[in-house]
């Protein structure tokens, strides 16, 4: 009688190597949620909660502090998509409002505006990326994102990818290291990010990268977005 080979995974779970089963197999890729990594500030919600600290890396859904703020959380990033935050100016501060999906419209608003009704809006615009993290290639996939105080560093990273394509390689070629930086201004500091191009990924996990890459491109997926509190403008609270 033929019995199917049964391995371990990098976490110690069984797997095989036969075909998958189970619960998933007639599940869709709607039917999950992708985390995001929030950027921990100090009114961020798991530093407030006192599970992280301010400059640490986290998964959105559970808190898990992905990277501590003295080490680089190191991405394999594969794909990417812009969004545009709308945020109203309520008692001396702007507030989140919505999110929208960049148009060839809408990406040539003015980013300040008064409206009809007398409301003042922003729009920034919000750069996203599909990562692994890249000593867990067996987990999912999380999105990161860069706009505000990070959009800087998000148009570093985005020439970073176009040298890379002119070379023939893609944005998985690479790990890219995104380190906290203590940053101050007027009102206050805040931690933002410096990202730099790491070491060459392997056979592996360019694979599982491009695995990913093919799934998220011909189908939907949920992300964990969260409306943000007043204290926080999509997880990277700063002080004005």
């Amino acid at each position: 009688m033929e019995t199917t080979p049964i391995t371990t995974t990098t976490n110690g779970a069984l797997a095989t190597s036969g075909p998958v089963w189970g619960a998933a197999e007639d599940m869709a890729s709607t039917d999950l949620v992708i985390a995001k990594i929030f950027h921990q500030q100090a009114l961020s919600k798991y530093a407030s909660d006192g599970k992280a600290s301010a400059g640490d890396w986290c998964d959105s859904l559970t808190g898990e502090i992905l990277a501590k703020k003295d080490k680089p959380l190191e991405l394999i990033i594969f794909s990417s998509f812009k969004k545009l935050i709308i945020s109203k100016l309520e008692n001396g501060s702007y507030k989140w409002q919505s999110s929208e999906d960049v148009t060839p419209t809408n990406a040539l608003l003015p980013w300040e505006e008064v409206l009809s009704n007398g409301d003042q809006i922003r729009r920034n615009m919000q750069y996203n990326y599909f990562c692994l993290i890249a000593n867990k290639l067996d987990e999912m996939p999380y999105v990161i994102s860069l706009q505000s105080t990070k959009i800087k560093a998000a148009k570093k990273l985005n020439t970073m990818f176009a040298k890379l394509a002119r070379l023939g390689m893609p944005s998985a070629a690479y790990i890219f290291n995104f380190n906290s930086i203590k940053e101050t201004g007027d009102k206050g500091s805040w931690f933002g990010v410096e990202i730099s191009q790491g070491a060459a990924t392997n056979a592996a996990q360019q694979e599982v990268a491009y695995e990913w890459y093919k799934k998220l491109k011909t189908s939907k997926v949920v992300i964990a977005e969260e409306e943000p509190t007043a204290a926080e403008d999509d997880s990277d609270s700063i002080p004005f």
